[in-house]
């Protein structure tokens, strides 16, 4: 990682593409120009888009950034979705689904959020973790941090807001996500790359999308299938034992203090039970901490991977609302 200044003269950490482009015109303002001819980069119009006021004048588009590095140990990439020009930006990081064993960014509800998500002024981040079982736990928590990292380190280059950092995800995403949002303080999840090690790791809130929350919960009602994935797989023991299980559950981390949550699910998932949700909901109110549960009738697990439903469009209001309430617009 290099360094360069902005044009408040404050100095901060960056990769070598992005120096090289604050280094050539010394702002942020220079940095969205020159990133509109980077390679991989697209520039897509904005079919319905809202919060006109992030926009600059004429066209209404939004780019997305692809093939972007943000685990260099490991060549770990993300596609970045951006509004075009203004900001600085709140931001999204995005977290696939896949059973924490398979999948990959660029799944088919990714480029639906990341479309979304820009023509309405915020940015996001659609990444790639190493899987499950070459990737056992903290692991895959870790390579979202770094994720997170590279999204507050870069703020400056894309024109993004560091303090205004979201995190969302489904089914595998929905429990990596929670687990993100969750546990800023405990070093036992802290990322092990070098990508800007100075950065913090809180989010300003988490929206979790049919997740798996209390892993002892499953055993209780003996969800065998996706205990076996998470013991042999996620964990990396067949024998985990219930410390272990509840290490790796997000309500084990539910504060007070903890970032809002907006708890998203299908009340016909037939993949992973609602009453995770429920359960993950009720201990962060327990806990005195912000939490907001929303749980639609007949959806099934992945609903949100087609647009324009019934489903869908509860989820997309209720997740408009969340991020406006909570970053500020």
């Amino acid at each position: 990682m290099k360094g360069a200044r902005n044009r408040s003269g404050r100095r901060f950490r960056c990769g070598a593409v992005a120096c090289a482009i604050l280094a050539a015109g010394g702002g942020v303002a220079f940095a969205a120009e020159a990133t509109k001819s980077a390679p991989g980069l697209d520039t897509i119009p904005c079919v319905d888009p809202q919060h006109l006021d992030a926009f600059p004048e004429g066209a209404v588009v939004y780019r997305r950034l692809r093939n972007v590095v943000y685990h260099p140990e490991k060549g770990l990439k993300g596609d970045l979705y951006m509004p075009d020009g203004g900001g600085p930006h709140p931001a999204v990081l995005f977290i696939h689904g896949g059973g924490w064993v398979a999948g990959s960014r660029r799944m088919a509800n990714a480029p639906l959020w990341g479309e979304h998500l820009a023509c309405r002024g915020y940015a996001m981040f659609d990444i790639d973790y190493e899987l499950a079982p070459r990737n056992h736990a903290p692991g895959l928590v870790q390579d979202c941090k770094c994720a997170l990292r590279w999204l507050k380190g870069e703020a400056d280059v894309y024109g993004l807001d560091r303090e205004k950092v979201f995190v969302t995800g489904g089914s595998a995403g929905g429990h990596l996500s929670a687990m993100v949002a969750l546990t800023a303080k405990d070093s036992y999840f802290d990322p092990t790359c070098s990508t800007h090690p100075g950065e913090d790791l809180s989010v300003a809130g988490g929206i979790p999308f049919y997740g798996i929350h209390d892993l002892n919960l499953l055993v209780q009602h003996d969800y065998r299938s996706i205990l076996k994935v998470l013991r042999e797989a996620y964990i990396g023991r067949a024998d985990a034992s219930a410390a272990d299980l509840a290490r790796e559950s997000p309500v084990t981390y539910a504060a007070a203090d903890s970032p809002p949550l907006l708890i998203v699910h299908g009340k016909a998932d037939s993949a992973a039970p609602y009453g995770q949700s429920v359960r993950l909901h009720e201990v962060v109110q327990s806990k005195g901490g912000r939490s907001e549960l929303l749980l639609l009738d007949g959806a099934n697990h992945a609903f949100d991977f087609a647009f324009g439903t019934p489903w869908t469009n509860q989820a997309l209001e209720a997740v408009d609302r969340f991020l406006d309430k909570w970053s500020g617009r």
